[in-house]
């Protein structure tokens, strides 16, 4: 799994009897905390989950990153 942006996107594949294929995709940010950003189900959908979970996964962690900006910037005004 790649992105050019997430170069460090991670993906989990909980075990499953074929029914569902589970899969969550997360990233570690620069503190190493792990980030979880988008879970689902891609039976079925193959390849097209990725192409609407990975823009998604892009668009929380740019939107966590600048919370986490925010969060840095007020504990450096006190």
């Amino acid at each position: 799994m790649e992105d050019d942006d997430l170069n460090n996107l991670k993906e989990l594949r909980p075990g499953s009897r074929g029914r569902s294929e589970i899969r969550i995709i997360f990233i570690f940010d620069p503190d190493r905390e792990a980030v979880f950003l988008v879970a689902g189900d891609k039976a079925g959908k193959w390849s097209r989950w990725y192409d609407e979970a990975i823009p998604l996964a892009k668009s929380r962690y740019m939107e966590y990153r600048g919370e986490k900006r925010a969060e840095k910037t007020k504990e450096d005004r006190r």
